[in-house]
């Protein structure tokens, strides 16, 4: 489970946390063996989590130098952003709004 919590316009505190398995009892694994699944996975998501931060880092960089600049969206992104600018367009257009309630 992974909690992000801004702390300013800078800065985010990320907590992680990693539910280990469990095994019936009747399992074949033994506690050895759980114990390196558990371990791998730490591992991994660690890995996997590191890679994230310096990515979010670069980014975050890049969106202070990049003032006025436009970023490259995806295709989801471009619907968002298409959706978000239709929305500000009709809120603004007080022309479709009925004479009561101007």
């Amino acid at each position: 489970m992974q909690t992000f919590s801004p702390l300013d316009e800078e800065n985010t505190e990320f907590t992680s946390r990693l539910f280990q398995t469990r095994l019936p009892e009747n399992a074949a694994a033994s506690a050895e063996q759980l114990e390196l699944i558990n371990q791998s996975a730490a591992t991994f998501n660690r890995q996997v989590f590191k890679e994230d931060a310096e990515i979010c880092e670069a980014v975050q960089l890049g969106i202070r130098d990049a003032v006025g600049v436009r970023g490259i969206l995806s295709d989801e992104e471009v619907r968002v952003c298409h959706f978000h600018a239709e929305c500000l367009r009709r809120l603004s257009d007080t022309s479709a709004l009925p004479a009561e309630s101007m």
